[in-house]
């Protein structure tokens, strides 16, 4: 990642409760470098581990049906790829809790600590002498597709209109 480039991370995952794990990590950068978003199965976990929670209302807001799933990445494959990726990157998430929780789940369970920092967009505009009320005033406004990459490409675009990047 360059100076100037800037990478925006989104979990989809399979509920908000503490038992949810990710299914789906999407990832873009405002320079068009680094574009992509993959499934997750499920089911590719370790024994022991418990990844069966599964929200009906999660699902009803991402449109990821569990079925649709099975034959994705593995929990290790997904891992390595955000690793091999995003190594030594900072990627910026508007849900940091959420989606470092699901990524630390995800690392755990293939067994792989990751090569890359999530950080927050507040903490990121107070880095940056940034003004993050800017951006989710944007936001709030907008209709949010809730898949990982175009709600990536949505987090970007505001970004551009508040003019934290090119």
């Amino acid at each position: 990642m360059t100076e100037a480039e800037v990478i925006w991370i989104d979990i989809e995952a399979s509920g908000l409760e503490m038992a949810s794990y990710p299914i789906e990590v999407g990832f873009a950068s405002n320079t068009g470098s680094l574009r992509e978003s993959f499934l997750i199965d499920p089911d590719t976990v370790p024994q022991g581990v418990d990844w069966t929670f599964w929200s009906t209302a999660a699902e009803g807001i991402h449109k990821i049906p569990r079925e649709q799933l099975a034959g994705q990445l593995s929990v290790y494959e997904a891992a390595e790829r955000l690793n091999s990726l995003l190594r030594g990157c900072r990627v910026l998430s508007d849900a940091q809790d959420f989606d470092r929780r699901w990524l630390d789940r995800l690392h755990a369970a293939a067994g792989v600590d990751p090569t890359y920092e999530v950080i927050g967009l507040s903490g990121w505009c107070l880095e940056n002498r940034q003004n993050a009320w800017a951006w989710w005033l944007l936001r709030k406004g907008r209709e949010v597709p809730h898949r990982a990459l175009p709600d990536c490409d949505l987090a970007l675009q505001l970004g551009r209109e508040c003019e934290f990047w090119d």
